[in-house]
């Protein structure tokens, strides 16, 4: 199995939103940040674990199995609706951090195989 970008409020870890977690607990109102444009592949965490779930406890589909939801999301979009589903009182600064050149602009999972078990669980 291979797992995309885990979204989930957990204490532990380097994720951005961790971090955006930290400065909220800190009392900041603001948050450095990048562009924002670069799109990854998120899944919430319970999302996350229902298809772990899923991959393991079937034995139809093989292979490498992507755990993810096979759509490619804007980082800002994606960190502006964290803020607000966790109600956060915080804003971003756009543009502090330079996008690093290194970086992909898009990656996504293939949905397939995972859709297919998720599919074949419902039958």
């Amino acid at each position: 199995m291979r797992g995309y970008y885990i979204v989930g409020n957990s204490k532990f870890g380097q994720s951005i939103f961790l971090k955006i977690t930290h400065a909220v607990e800190e009392g900041k109102k603001t948050f450095p940040f990048t562009t924002g444009q670069n799109q990854y592949d998120f899944l919430d965490y319970d999302d996350f674990c229902k298809q772990v779930v899923a991959a393991i406890s079937q034995n139809k589909v093989n292979g490498i199995i992507n755990i993810c939801s096979g759509k490619p999301e804007k980082l800002s979009d994606r960190v502006e609706k964290f803020i607000r589903d966790n109600n956060y009182d915080i804003k971003l600064e756009y543009g502090s951090f330079p996008d690093r050149p290194y970086d992909s602009k898009a990656v996504w999972g293939n949905d397939k195989k995972i859709s297919e078990i998720l599919k074949n669980e419902k039958d």
